[in-house]
């Protein structure tokens, strides 16, 4: 998969990343950066796949991508 490809797939799936995982917490004293938008597509791919990766490994998953 192209970096492209996984940038748009993001882009069309980023609300529902965004409702899966929790704000990220500035380290104390930080202000909390403002909310990124195209740009941080692919950094926001790699988290979510992080912890969602006993999905992503699933066999049954792979049945399902392969038809």
């Amino acid at each position: 998969m192209s970096p492209s490809t996984l940038d748009e797939f993001v882009a069309h799936v980023r609300e529902f990343i965004l409702d899966c995982m929790p704000p990220p917490m500035p380290p104390n004293g930080a202000q909390a950066a403002a909310p990124a938008v195209r740009s941080a597509n692919l950094p926001l791919a790699v988290p979510f796949a992080y912890a969602n990766r006993a999905f992503f490994n699933d066999p049954e998953l792979a049945q399902l991508v392969d038809r």
